[in-house]
């Protein structure tokens, strides 16, 4: 029975083969005409399919439909015994041994000797071929017809259903795109709005509501509109702040400076009256280098001198001014007397019933800023009055350095006040050019928006009385207005000459610095400034010897003066330990 069942069982993988292809081959005739079927039903009502994945799919499921075709239908041995006998004409010889395989007598036991013995002599390749079925053909001609209904079927679109998804295609982008927009838009300005206005968010607030979430482009385009007004309206808080005003108050106070006479302090004169505290803290020291130089003449130091007199003067002068102040609480009914005390002022203040809480806070601002600016401009008469005081033949004093110092202190923080207040005006307008593309186009019906279609503005207020010496983004009121007739139209969108450029940092020179809190404080004097003085006239000295201006009689003994003022610049710059580190300020932005 051995060779019986080793052909009974190549015969039987053969037929499940056939099997197999004849399965496959109906799997992919109903797979291509299921195919055809959708892709007529595509086209007629214009709903959208994933062909690719079909496709795959539908080359798995005939796959899988011809395994269980072929599992299913898979030959009994009996069959396959039958089939082998036809197919090598053995005249069921194989049939007739599996019938007595069993039996006991010599007769079954002969016929199965002579079936095996007959079984080595067939060849199962030609007695079992490997067929596929007789209707092969049909599914290469499915798959034609499946192509040319693919490619050449017009689309109807009976229902409508295409257009309504590709709508939804084209309102999904548009959505995303809004998106992107408001989230660039918002984006450089919270972050300048952080900067500017850190202490506005609260950590410890209970967390709000989650907003309902926003399906359109202008829903989306109107909550940054919105976001963005917010975040505008904190800069203008800002800029119209304090600082803000009194760097507003120091300039216009600065503006009647008058020039104070011929002489080399002539440019810094004049970069003061202008407000320009980066031209004229350059000047000053251009100034201390010709003076640590000893390259004035006796009369030129002698102008020097009363030249810091006469700004100092005129500085005092101006510190001393409360016209101002006294004219905005007389027309608000209180005392002149009180703009020279604010504590006294925001008693009044307190008690005065006649006033709303807005113009108690306007006037409040207005006192600490014409404070802060008084108390810069006394400082700087101070500092000048210590440098003519301090100005020798040789150059500065110690007392005079100080003034220097101060002087240059002065200056440095109101470059980077001015600096500041720039850069937040560069933002204010970068976030209105924002506002004017996200309202581009809208409708005027927009929920929150004020003039629109090319304009803006969303959450518009109602008029109200502005600030005479402040830049506002409005459009009434007393006063200069920054906004003017901006409202985000083609025309003045053009017009804008600040904007907000966000550049790497690089090597430059500083503009400013401000002390932070670094660790321990050093006590003991500053030597930075003598050992720059130190350098300099070192270094005149050393051309003045090479030049032989210097007698060769006092060479030597200026060589040895100048070296042990080195070797105490050089000690004293050796801090015994960790100073207050400075912090250089942001460079103020490029015009457009």
């Amino acid at each position: 029975m051995g060779e019986i069942s080793r052909v009974l069982a190549s015969a039987a993988r053969r037929l499940f083969l056939s099997e197999l292809l004849r399965g496959v081959v109906l799997g992919l005739c109903v797979a291509l005409g299921a195919l055809i079927v959708l892709r007529v039903s595509q086209q007629m009502f214009g709903f959208a399919l994933e062909w690719p994945r079909i496709g795959w799919y539908a080359a798995l499921g005939a796959a899988a439909a011809g395994l269980a075709w072929a599992a299913f239908n898979y030959p009994a041995r009996a069959t396959v015994a039958r089939r082998v006998d036809e197919g090598a004409d053995l005249r069921e010889a194989l049939s007739t041994a599996l019938c007595v395989a069993d039996a006991p007598d010599g007769w079954a036991r002969a016929v199965v000797a002579s079936a095996s013995e007959r079984a080595r002599t067939v060849d199962v390749r030609k007695a079992v071929p490997i067929r596929g079925p007789r209707f092969w053909p049909a599914p290469l001609a499915l798959g034609l017809s499946f192509l040319v209904v693919y490619l050449a079927l017009p689309s109807w679109d009976v229902l409508g259903w295409k257009q309504q998804a590709q709508a939804r295609v084209e309102q999904a982008q548009q959505v995303e795109l809004a998106r992107q927009q408001a989230d660039e838009a918002t984006r450089t300005i919270e972050e300048a709005a952080a900067k500017f206005d850190p202490g506005r968010e609260n950590p410890d607030a209970a967390p709000s509501e989650p907003a309902a979430p926003l399906k359109t482009p202008e829903e989306i385009k109107l909550a940054a509109v919105k976001k963005l007004t917010d975040l505008t309206e904190r800069l203008e808080q800002v800029r119209t702040g304090e600082q803000g005003r009194a760097l507003d108050e120091l300039k216009d106070m600065l503006r009647q400076l008058k020039p104070s006479g011929p002489g080399p302090l002539s440019e810094v004169n004049q970069s003061l009256a202008k407000g320009d505290f980066r031209k004229a803290s350059e000047d000053l020291q251009q100034l201390a280098t010709k003076l640590a130089a000893q390259e004035l003449s006796p009369k030129q130091q002698e102008q020097l001198a009363e030249q810091m007199k006469k700004l100092a003067a005129q500085l005092d002068k101006l510190a001393e001014n409360q016209q101002e102040m006294e004219r905005k609480l007389a027309e608000s009914g209180l005392d002149k007397k009180l703009a020279a005390d604010p504590d006294a002022l925001r008693k009044a203040l307190e008690s005065a019933t006649q006033m709303s809480p807005e113009q108690k806070q306007q006037l409040m601002q207005a006192a600490k800023a014409m404070k802060s600016a008084s108390s810069a401009s006394k400082s700087m008469s101070q500092c000048m009055n210590a440098m003519a005081s301090g100005m020798r033949a040789q150059g500065l004093s110690q007392e005079g350095m100080d003034g220097l110092q101060g002087m240059m202190a002065q200056l440095s923080k109101g470059e980077m006040m001015a600096s500041d207040m720039a850069s937040l005006e560069a933002t204010l307008n970068e976030a209105k050019l924002s506002m004017g593309r996200l309202t581009q186009g809208m409708p005027c019906n927009s929920t929150g928006l004020g003039q629109c279609e090319g304009g803006l503005v969303a959450n518009t207020k109602p008029w109200q009385a502005g600030q005479p010496k402040g830049g506002g983004a409005g459009q009434g009121g007393p006063g200069t207005s920054r906004g003017g007739g901006n409202t985000g139209t083609a025309e003045d969108v053009e017009n804008w000459e600040k904007r907000k450029f966000h550049t790497p940092t690089t090597q430059g020179p500083i503009i400013g610095t401000m002390l932070i809190e670094g660790g321990e404080q050093i006590k003991g004097e500053s030597q930075a400034a003598f050992a720059q003085a130190v350098a300099a006239a070192s270094q005149a000295s050393s051309d003045a010897i090479e030049t032989n201006v210097i007698p060769r009689e006092y060479q030597d003994a200026v060589k040895h003066y100048f070296g042990r003022l080195q070797a105490k610049a050089g000690a004293g710059a050796k801090p015994s330990g960790k100073p207050p580190a400075e912090k250089p300020a942001a460079p103020a932005p490029a015009p457009k």
